[in-house]
């Protein structure tokens, strides 16, 4: 899963006034493949291509106990959560929970179209639901979950929060990589894909940063 992941940003951004901005919450939602990203390219975490897969993603997610087991994931938003609080929220707790709960989402996300490749603790106890075998239904469910959370966002703030050429940018970027991941080919070199993904992310968050208007009331 890429943009489906976004739906747990825009959720928090909308239904909690003081939740951390759009282009942090950003950031949360893809926290934990930002460090599956890093660890690849240090070859610590590993992935192998396979054409011979059916449906969509291509890939054996082979070992990534560090990021992608359940107990990775909560440890990263328990590690999120105490370095945020006092590092960006000054003390605040509530916005530091709620970025640490967007965290935590990636698992949870990655569960249904992931093929079972997601450990619950270390490289064991594999889960995964596969809709990636069933293409159809895997972009449905995962296009889905973006633009109701996008309309849920939308009603929430209204448009008077929100730049709408930066948003519409936001958009259009989110929609081609996500196009780029399901129908380009899968790149073979990890330090490539890696910097690919690390990438996206990033790009990702500053046009979620931009895309919201400074208001007094809701920061």
């Amino acid at each position: 899963m890429f943009i489906g992941h976004y739906c747990a940003a825009f959720a928090a951004r909308a239904h909690a006034p003081d939740a951390p901005k759009l282009g942090l919450l950003f950031l949360a939602a893809q926290a934990v493949d930002i460090g599956f990203f890093t660890l690849l390219a240090g070859g610590i975490e590993r992935v192998s291509h396979d054409e011979n897969i059916r449906g969509i993603m291509p890939i054996i997610l082979e070992y990534m106990p560090f990021t992608h087991s359940l107990v990775a994931t909560s440890i990263w938003a328990a590690g999120a959560f105490f370095l945020t609080k006092n590092l960006v929220f000054k003390g605040q707790a509530k916005p530091a929970l709620i970025f640490a709960i967007v965290v935590a989402s990636h698992w949870f996300l990655d569960l249904p179209v992931h093929r079972a490749d997601l450990p619950i603790w270390g490289n064991e106890m594999k889960q995964g639901f596969g809709l990636w075998n069933f293409p159809i239904v895997a972009m449905i469910f995962e296009l889905s979950l973006l633009w109701a959370s996008i309309y849920y966002y939308i009603i929430k703030r209204g448009m008077a929060q929100i730049s709408r050429p930066w948003f519409i940018g936001l958009l259009t970027f989110l929609l081609l990589a996500q196009a780029i991941n399901w129908f380009s080919p899968s790149a073979s070199n990890v330090l490539q894909l890696s910097i690919m993904g690390i990438a996206a992310y990033l790009v990702a968050a500053y046009l979620a940063l931009k895309s919201e208007l400074r208001s007094p009331s809701r920061q």
